[in-house]
């Protein structure tokens, strides 16, 4: 397989065009069953970023994640208790939630993927997004090949929050 034929060489095109910082974690491995490999994967993508943010801006700036299951594998109770039970333990001011009205991403994230924004007094500023994706799969033409993906963008974090808080 050459460049061109990349499944996410339409993305690398786009990225290319920004002037930005980019952070990215990238977790691959095999299935597992029961989407067990994406949650672990998530929920070290996860902590990783809330830990991060929270080093970066400090522990007073509200966050919150969410996390939405584009496949019919995984029921909310299944993510409560292995995800968001999990990332709770240990971070304070930040909220967590199941997002199930979520439509964004579709088609690009398969199953699980999360959002982490700040919480502004009027909005929410998305700072991090990920998720698992087909890349490996179609690439290695293998179904049992597993990947899950994020990012943060330093300049968006500096220019949205603006170092006074949020």
């Amino acid at each position: 397989m050459n460049g061109s034929e990349l499944p996410f060489r339409s993305y690398l095109q786009s990225f290319n065009r920004l002037s930005c910082h980019l952070f990215a974690l990238c977790s691959a491995g095999r299935d597992q069953g029961s989407l067990q490999f994406e949650i672990e994967a998530l929920t070290l993508h996860i902590s990783f970023y809330v830990r991060s943010v929270q080093a970066f801006l400090g522990a007073h700036v509200p966050l919150r994640v969410s996390v939405t299951n584009f496949s019919s594998k995984a029921q909310p109770p299944l993510l409560e208790s292995q995800i968001l039970s999990h990332v709770q333990q240990g971070f304070a001011n930040v909220s967590f939630t199941i997002e199930r009205e979520r439509t964004s991403d579709r088609g690009y994230y398969t199953d699980l993927c999360f959002h982490i924004h700040a919480v502004a007094p009027d909005r929410l500023i998305e700072l991090v997004d990920g998720g698992s994706v087909d890349w490996t799969q179609r690439l290695l033409s293998n179904s049992k090949e597993r990947l899950v993906i994020s990012g943060i963008g330093s300049e968006r974090v500096c220019a949205e929050l603006n170092w006074h808080g949020v």
